[in-house]
C-alpha cells in the first residue's frame, strides 16, 4: 500500500505539516495538495515541490525543479540536493532534483530554498513577479561544459527567469511581445541572448540584467548570423533603417 500523508510515520506528517507552515510563513499564498503525495503551489502557478511520505529512518523524499542541485546550499550533510538518476519521464524531467530527509530535518531551511530555487520555475508571470528580489539575490555561474551524447554549454534555468524577471517578456531588439500578434499561446515565447557567446568565454558569473537580454526567435536568429553576433545596438539600427 502506498505511503501517504494519512497512513506515514507520526515524524513524517508533522514535518510536512510544519513544512507547510514555514512556506506559508514566507509567502501567505502557498497552498499544499495531499494526494498520494504532498504537492506544494502557489495559486495560478505550477506545483514547485512534491514531499514523498516515509515510515523508515527517513522522514521524507522531496522533489524541485531546476537542473543545477550544486546551486542549493545543503542542508546538513546528510541531507543534501542531488539530481536523480533516472531520467526520461515527463515528471522526472520536470522534478529532476530531490533530497533525502532524515530525523531533525529543518522545515524553515527547506521552506526558504524550495521558494528561493524551485519556484521560481514553477509559474507563469506571475512567479517572476513574486520572486523577483529572491531571484536577484542569486549569484549563478554558467558555461561550464557537461557532456551529453554531444558537447553542449550548461544554460541555466534560473538566469532565464532572473533576465525575465527584469526585462519582462519583450523583444529588446524590435520590441515586439509575441502575445499581442500571436495570442495568450505565445505569451512566453521569448529568446534569452547571450550578449558574449558561452563559447568564447567558458564559465563564468553571469548578470542576467547585463550579459543576457531577450529576443524573439527572428532577432535571436539575425543576431547570429556573423560571429561574433550582431550587437543589440546594431540589431535596432538595422531594424530603423
Amino acid at each position: 500500500m502506498a505511503i501517504t500523508h494519512e497512513n506515514c510515520s507520526v515524524e513524517s506528517r508533522e514535518f510536512c505539516d510544519a513544512l507547510l507552515v514555514a512556506i506559508r510563513a514566507l509567502n501567505p499564498n502557498a497552498f499544499r495538495v495531499t494526494t498520494s503525495t504532498c504537492a506544494f503551489a502557489l495559486p495560478h502557478t505550477n506545483r514547485f515541490a512534491h514531499l514523498y511520505h516515509k515510515r523508515d529512518v527517513l522522514v521524507a523524499t522531496v522533489y524541485l525543479r531546476g537542473d543545477e542541485p550544486e546551486l542549493i546550499p545543503n542542508l546538513a550533510d546528510s541531507a543534501r540536493f542531488q539530481l536523480r538518476e533516472k531520467m526520461g519521464s515527463k515528471w522526472a524531467d520536470e522534478f529532476p532534483i530531490l533530497i533525502h530527509l532524515p530525523s531533525g530535518t529543518s522545515p524553515t531551511g527547506l521552506a526558504e530554498r524550495l521558494l528561493t530555487y524551485s519556484l521560481p520555475l514553477a509559474g507563469k508571470k506571475s512567479r517572476l513577479r513574486n520572486s523577483i528580489s529572491r531571484l536577484n539575490d542569486i549569484i549563478v555561474a554558467e558555461g561550464k561544459i557537461r557532456t551529453v551524447l554531444s558537447t553542449r554549454y550548461e544554460r541555466s534555468k534560473l538566469l532565464r527567469a532572473q533576465c525575465l524577471a527584469h526585462f519582462g517578456f519583450k523583444c529588446q531588439g524590435c520590441e515586439l511581445g509575441m502575445a499581442s500578434r500571436y495570442g495568450p499561446i505565445a505569451e512566453e515565447l521569448i529568446h534569452v541572448h547571450h550578449i558574449e557567446r558561452l563559447a568564447d568565454t567558458g564559465e563564468r558569473v553571469i548578470d542576467p540584467r547585463v550579459d543576457l537580454v531577450p529576443l524573439c526567435p527572428n532577432c535571436h536568429s539575425v543576431v547570429h548570423l556573423k560571429n561574433p553576433p550582431i550587437t543589440l545596438n546594431d540589431l535596432r539600427a538595422m531594424i530603423r533603417l
